[in-house]
């Protein structure tokens, strides 16, 4: 199939958008798993660990795999991986098939993630902070829409019907990206591939922006996570309300990315990224530092600060470092994810050494550590785009 534009950026923003949903689908389901596996809370812990690590280390190679090939075949090979965990995942009680499914969930999402973000961006290469924030819209929206419908199967007794429906959705996207074709737009850059992905990792610019990924986008991961706790255990609130305040805050994640993929036209990424790192640490200061429904609104209010820096890095990334834009977006990536697991760590250290509220300071020390390092570097890195932007433009 001869290239159709509109049709590859509709099944690449759906693909993100069921990966935001298999990651919902897999927490809100955890205890209906447990249940079906007769396993304990250890073994439950493993099964999402493995889940991560598919996700982790196929992020990576899904990047790498972007600048050697068609990159719709990266989303082809990441749907197929999927479709044959959601399909079979509820079939048989052994734990250890299981984790080969959530082994596979995992490669499929990394495959996806990366392969759907070096898409885009070589697609639209004048748009590429518009197009990766409506792009990631979509992951927001798989999320907010995934425990909603699961938790309505769950009482049912028909969960694994979730499942089948994300299994048929991926078949139909394999198809899509099985017959189309990008290459007279995409060409891979075998020439040097090693050198080059050698010159990304060692090149000062980007270890600035891998640096803030892991803190800034390791803290959003770390915090849908921690939030409930933490409104709950150290400011007295209600489960509901904590929940809400979750629910809200993913909301205003969506509706920040719609907001900041237009106004990256106008401002740059640079800029957006430095004003929502202030306004991230700001409200994640806040929310530690004050009580109840206060705490409550910082919270939410938090979810514009996160919203656009995880697309504007992937811009900015993409512009700065062209040659290698895949292996350079799989490896941003792959940082947050290592970065999230890093301050969960430490949180939880903290947190177990004193309490709930005193261990949230790592996150607040982390979004803190993201603005320094990038205010720091921000002349550099916004001169540098202006330049990249310019040699696109004439180019």
């Amino acid at each position: 199939m001869d290239l159709n534009r509109p049709l590859i950026t509709a099944a690449a923003f759906m693909s993100l958008a069921l990966n935001g949903m298999t990651f919902a689908f897999v927490g809100t389901s955890l205890p209906a798993l447990r249940e079906f596996m007769s396993i304990n809370v250890e073994l439950a812990g493993n099964l999402m660990a493995t889940f991560q690590a598919g996700f982790t280390l196929f992020t990576l190679t899904g990047g790498l795999m972007s600048d050697l090939m068609r990159r719709e075949r990266v989303l082809l090979l990441g749907s197929l991986l999927m479709t044959g965990g959601t399909l079979l995942l509820g079939h048989w009680t052994a734990f250890s098939i299981n984790l080969i499914l959530f082994f596979s969930l995992g490669m499929g999402a990394g495959l996806v993630l990366s392969g759907s973000n070096a898409l885009l961006v070589g697609l639209y290469p004048a748009h590429k902070g518009l197009i990766l924030n409506v792009h990631h819209v979509f992951f927001g929206l798989g999320s907010l829409i995934g425990p909603l419908l699961m938790g309505w199967l769950l009482p049912l007794g028909i969960w694994t019907l979730g499942y089948r429906g994300l299994g048929a959705a991926s078949v139909l996207l394999a198809v899509i990206f099985c017959l189309v074709n990008t290459s007279r737009v995409i060409i891979a850059k075998k020439r040097d591939f090693g050198s080059q992905v050698g010159g990304l990792l060692t090149s000062p610019l980007y270890l600035v922006l891998a640096g803030v990924s892991a803190l800034a986008v390791g803290v959003q991961l770390a915090l849908t996570l921690l939030a409930v706790l933490f409104l709950t255990e150290a400011k007295a609130l209600s489960i509901g309300a904590a929940s809400l305040a979750l629910s809200i805050f993913f909301v205003l994640l969506v509706l920040g990315r719609l907001i900041c993929g237009r106004l990256s036209l106008l401002l740059g990424n640079a800029r957006i990224t430095l004003v929502l790192l202030m306004g991230q640490a700001l409200t994640l200061f806040l929310a530690w530092r004050s009580m109840g429904m206060v705490s409550f609104l910082f919270i939410v209010l938090s979810g514009l600060g996160f919203s656009a820096i995880y697309p504007s890095l992937l811009a900015l990334t993409s512009l700065l470092f062209r040659s290698v834009e895949g292996s350079a977006l799989g490896i941003l990536s792959t940082l947050a994810g290592l970065g999230s697991i890093l301050i969960l760590w430490l949180n939880g250290i903290v947190a177990e050494r004193t309490s709930v509220g005193t261990g949230f300071a790592v996150l607040v020390a982390a979004s803190i550590g993201a603005l320094m390092l990038f205010g720091i570097n921000f002349h550099r890195v916004r001169r540098r785009e202006r330049m990249a932007a310019d040699t696109a433009t004439s180019a």
